[in-house]
Formats: structure tokens, sequence, C-alpha cells
């Protein structure tokens, strides 16, 4: 019998007419390759979620690194699973939080796409600096699709690819910015460049200011977040007052 945590067993068959030996495929072995060939590039959204149900594995830990997977799938299963999320990232491209019906959810295509490219990160087949503006624009609708807040490796992102990281953050703001009155939540770009923006913040506070100069958002939370962002703005400038250019001043935010 086969085993997906050791490698496939095979049968030894005598070719009729010949006298060769043959290594012919298990039927379990034909039904693991299957398997991974169906992992190595998923074709459809059933297997898409397939393959992110096999990925899973609780937050923060990284779908494709889950000794669970392994553990549960086997070696094989799991290296496959990973070729396929490195694979599948460029091949999709998430929906913005705002342009969700529930701003909260998780696409099965983004859990693949994250995972991949986190495995690609890992291994050394994605360069930052090296990305095409394309990609790296996707790049950043996955990071802001992150359960966990944004994407860790956001920041280095936008150390490469400012661009590509202000335009799209820049669109999830307007499209937050818009949220009605009495909407209570699915601010989640706002909120996360107002609790942990670090890196990838000062990239749209001149934008905020400017939408704020222009009119405050309809809703009080949307206000408040972008208030906070200007507000680390102040901070930081006035932390370089102090320690640098003294003729730097706070922003008028208000």
């Amino acid at each position: 019998m086969a085993d997906a945590r050791t490698g496939p067993a095979v049968r030894r068959r005598r070719q009729p007419g010949t006298g060769e030996s043959h290594d012919l495929l298990s039927d379990q072995m034909q039904d693991l390759t299957n398997a991974v060939q169906e992992f190595i590039m998923p074709k459809s959204s059933q297997r898409c979620t397939r393959l992110a149900d096999y990925c899973s594995c609780p937050i923060p830990a990284e779908p494709t690194q889950c000794d669970t997977l392994r553990k549960k799938r086997g070696r094989w299963i799991a290296e496959a699973a990973r070729e396929g999320c490195k694979r599948f990232w460029k091949t999709f491209v998430p929906q913005l939080p705002h342009q969700k019906s529930d701003p909260s959810a998780i696409e099965n295509g983004v859990i693949v796409g994250l995972a991949g490219i986190q495995a690609a990160l890992d291994e050394g087949n994605l360069d930052f600096a090296a990305i095409a503006p394309p990609d790296a624009d996707l790049a950043v609708r996955y990071a802001v699709n992150d359960l966990a807040g944004f994407s860790p490796w956001l920041p280095a992102l936008a150390g490469h690819k400012p661009e590509s990281v202000r335009k799209v953050l820049y669109d999830c703001i307007l499209g937050e910015w818009q949220s009605p009155a009495d909407r209570k939540s699915g601010f989640t770009v706002m909120e996360d460049l107002a609790s942990h923006g670090e890196g990838v913040a000062p990239l749209v506070q001149d934008s905020i200011l400017e939408l704020l100069k222009a009119s405050d958002p309809p809703n009080c939370s949307i206000l408040s977040a972008a208030l906070l962002v200007l507000l680390k703005k102040a901070v930081d400038r006035r932390k370089e007052a102090r320690y640098g250019d003294d003729s730097l001043g706070l922003p008028q935010v208000l």
C-alpha cells in the first residue's frame, strides 16, 4: 500500500510476452498522483476550495508551514499544496474589502494566495525589488485582505513599490470613506491604518488630509480612524522637530 508520508508503493508485474519487469503505480498511488495534480494548479472554484481546506490552519500560522497539514495529509500532499499555492496567487484577483458584501469575510482564493506569497518569500522565489508593478498591485490586494491585519510583508513591499501600495490603499480608503453613517463595522483598511499602519500609513496620510479638507466622511468611525492616522503623522513630525529639523511644524489636520 502507498503511504503519502513515505512515498509510493508499487507492484512489480511481469509484462506479458516480454521478459522485462515494469514498476506500475498502485491504485492508491494513482489516487495520490491525481490529488497532487489537482493541488498543483487549481482550475476551478471547487478545487480552490478543496486546496484552501487542505491548507487551512489557525491564524497566524502560515498554511503552507503548518505541521498539521503535513501530519494530517502527509509530506507529498503538503508539498503539492505548497506548490499549488505558489502558482495560484497570480491567477486570482481578490476583491478589496469595501467591495465585498461582508468586508470581514475572507475568500478561499485569498487564503490560498496569501499562503503562496508567503511560501515564495520563504523560499526566496519572490523578490519585491524586482517584482513587476501589476504583480505588486495584486500582492497589495492580498495584503489588505489578511484577517490578521495587513500582511507582515506589506511594509517591505512598500519600501520597493510605494506607488503600488499607495494606489491600492487609496482605492480602499475612497471606498470606505463613503460608508453610510449608520454602518457599525467593516472599515477594514482604515482601522488597520490607524491601529498598525507602520511602514505604509505615511504613503496615504497626505491623501487622507486632502479628503478631510474637502469634507468629513459620513461615518464617525471612519472620521476617527482618519484622525488617528493623521495624529501619528503629527507625532512623527514632532519627533523630527525635536531631534532633527526644528523648523518642522505640526500639520493642521482640523
